[in-house]
């Protein structure tokens, strides 16, 4: 456990010295003066790392397993707010999705089973920005924010991946819950003229989205379990303003 707390504490570290040293800067250009793009769309890409556990409570245990890796892929669009030249705050909102099979023991007998990943993501970044030229800006964020997360549970035969077959005593998983984020990266603007350009981000993502009572395996009463997603997030932008300058 203690090797998560770690994992959270240094984007949120991040953040509040960005905030001490903005308050401390003696730049206070107005936002309306900065000639950049405020608004943008683009593309996301999710490579998730899934740490799942089985956690006893009773005895105070906890079984951790390995899962495969997941895959997401999504749209973003969202506003920045520019406060210094250097410094300013992201708001973006993700939708993303994806699928994956896995095997299972169940009674002895093998089945597959097919998962289908949604996610909304609400999430509010500070960039400190390194203007290079004109055109290119380097930066840095960190943030984080809520997600809204679905995940649909299907149980299908192993040699046939595309027959869902049922199991009178057990229901597929369907998980709608929220949970929140953390992240930390960079990346780079790329503005040739000053109402449009390009932005290409790469971020480090540490959420927790699944957490349910399972008793897939076992005809015992049920067991918590959880995952935990660390995720490497790549993203690419359009940025633009509404009116031309």
């Amino acid at each position: 456990m203690k090797y998560y707390r770690v994992k959270y504490v240094i984007p949120l570290s991040l953040t509040l010295f960005s905030v001490i040293i903005s308050f401390g800067h003696t730049e206070t250009s107005p936002s309306k003066s900065i000639s950049k793009p405020a608004y943008f769309i683009g593309g996301n890409f999710l490579y998730n790392r899934r740490d799942g556990a089985y956690v006893f409570e009773t005895f105070n245990k906890q079984q951790n397993i390995v899962l495969p890796k997941l895959s997401l892929f999504g749209v973003n669009m969202g506003k920045r707010y520019y406060t210094t030249p250097w410094l300013r705050f992201q708001l973006d909102i993700l939708f993303n999705f994806g699928r994956s099979i896995e095997d299972t023991l169940y009674y002895g007998a093998y089945f597959a089973r097919k998962y289908s990943y949604k996610n909304f993501d609400f999430l509010v970044d500070m960039h400190l920005v390194r203007p290079i030229s004109g055109t290119l800006d380097l930066f840095v964020l960190s943030g984080g924010g809520l997600t809204y997360f679905h995940l649909e549970e299907q149980t299908m035969r192993p040699d046939d991946p595309k027959e869902e077959i049922s199991i009178s005593d057990y229901k597929g998983a369907d998980i709608k819950r929220w949970s929140p984020c953390v992240q930390f990266g960079a990346g780079l603007d790329i503005t040739p003229v000053k109402s449009m350009g390009f932005c290409f981000t790469y971020s480090y993502r540490i959420w927790k989205p699944v957490e349910l009572i399972d008793a897939r395996d076992m005809p015992l009463e049920g067991i918590e379990y959880r995952e935990r997603f660390f995720s490497h997030v790549f993203q690419v932008k359009f940025l633009f303003n509404l009116t031309p300058e």
